[in-house]
């Protein structure tokens, strides 16, 4: 197991907790604020180290709609209702997924590079963002 999926399964305990354990709409708009800015700050560094324009496209719209998300649950609309703010959230935060996967396709030796870079990497580079390399 890698570490980019060693941290995701660490993340993702806090993040059900506030998910399931928390007060809501509190602990889901809590949740979705959390990986909003860690999206957000994702992007910086992948756009300065490796210019890969997708992937970075990638986590901005992954921000947007978990920041969106995060206030529609706050404010208490439900997220399943297809509004249309909450169309516009889920429809970012599938097409966030997507663009990493164009990444892949559209630049495969930045790609490549990346995920060999990666294998090296412990839950602890993930942590403090040292598991991106520079490509440019």
């Amino acid at each position: 197991m890698n570490a980019g999926t060693r941290y995701g399964l660490f993340v993702s305990i806090p993040l059900l907790v506030l998910l399931i354990l928390a007060p809501q709409p509190l602990g889901a708009s809590a949740a979705f604020a959390l990986i909003a800015a860690q999206l957000a700050v994702g992007a910086a560094i992948v756009w300065r180290r490796t210019g890969l324009k997708y992937a970075t496209a990638s986590m901005v719209t992954g921000a947007a709609g978990c920041a969106l998300a995060a206030y529609l649950f706050a404010s208490g609309v439900d997220l399943w209702a297809l509004s249309p703010a909450s169309t516009a959230a889920l429809l970012l935060l599938v097409g966030s997924p997507v663009l990493f996967v164009v990444e892949e396709r559209a630049n495969p030796e930045k790609w490549r590079a990346w995920r060999e870079f990666m294998a090296s990497k412990s839950v602890a580079d993930v942590l403090r963002g040292r598991h991106i390399p520079h490509l440019r």
